[in-house]
């Protein structure tokens, strides 16, 4: 009869460890994922993300174009049509240059030194712009679809485009039915910034300007297939199935040490 409670002993000592371990296992697997996306939950938007850059070369090896992939998904009940979205990245590296070359020449002017100023060598902004520009025409999105694009940028600045964009609408049509008031253009709407941190918009900004969503590469959200459902929703899902499931394994756990104990009771009457 001993060696049985010894037996059962070491099986209660087992579930106790093999137990501890899962609910620990759980745990951390719950607190792996501490970044969440920054597109809010149930937001009606259309998301959209820039991806596979690839610097095109000519026949010198010089890098001449920018492909990119843009990809877009409407998360919202309405109908887009007609939009050209206008994309933007500044050259910060440049951007510096060209301005301390512009305070350097007004400082010049101001002190007469015309001569000096010829001297100097041309300014930095006549052979390269502080920013990046071009234009893609969109297809029609319809609710809850996906599109994706390839378009490319004459430029040898492609390493820009990981960066955040800042984007407009030289033209935008939204409607709530397919093809309703088709052609009707909006009118340009000023500038919003491409990060998810964005100036305030003017009160006229066009409903087309606030429904679109940049995603860039340091939010979760653009490392998978834009759905209906946002990356929070998801991760917020994850987490109440490992809840669910830490709670099933601790009252499995309490039942088996509950099962053990009783027969170790048993078997000592019987003692």
């Amino acid at each position: 009869m001993k060696i049985y409670k010894q037996l059962l002993m070491s099986v209660a000592c087992a579930a106790f460890v093999l137990g501890s371990v899962n609910v620990k296992a759980a745990e951390n697997e719950a607190s792996d994922d501490e970044f969440l996306s920054k597109i809010a939950s149930g937001e009606n938007v259309v998301l959209f993300k820039i991806h596979d850059i690839t610097p095109m070369k000519n026949d010198d090896g010089l890098v001449t174009e920018c492909e990119f992939s843009l990809t877009l998904y409407n998360r919202s009940p309405k109908y887009i049509d007609g939009a050209t979205i206008d994309l933007t990245w500044t050259d910060e590296s440049v951007a510096s240059v060209i301005d301390e070359e512009d305070k350097e020449e007004i400082e010049d002017v101001a002190a007469g030194r015309d001569k000096l100023r010829q001297m100097k060598l041309p300014k930095t902004e006549k052979f390269v712009s502080k920013t990046l520009n071009t234009s893609v025409i969109l297809p029609s999105i319809k609710p809850f679809r996906q599109v994706s694009l390839k378009s490319k940028i004459k430029s040898d600045r492609c390493f820009l485009m990981i960066g955040d964009v800042e984007y407009d609408f030289s033209t935008c049509n939204i409607s709530d039915t397919a093809n309703a008031n088709k052609n009707i253009n909006a009118a340009p709407v000023a500038r919003r910034l491409g990060s998810n941190v964005s100036p305030t918009m003017a009160p006229a900004a066009s409903e087309c300007q606030s429904l679109f969503r940049f995603v860039s590469a340091r939010d979760p959200e653009y490392y998978r297939e834009f759905q209906k459902i946002s990356f929070n929703e998801e991760f917020s899902q994850r987490q109440e199935a490992r809840e669910k499931d830490m709670k099933e394994l601790e009252e499995n756990y309490n039942n088996i040490m509950e099962n053990i104990n009783d027969t170790v009771s048993t078997l000592e009457g019987i003692n």
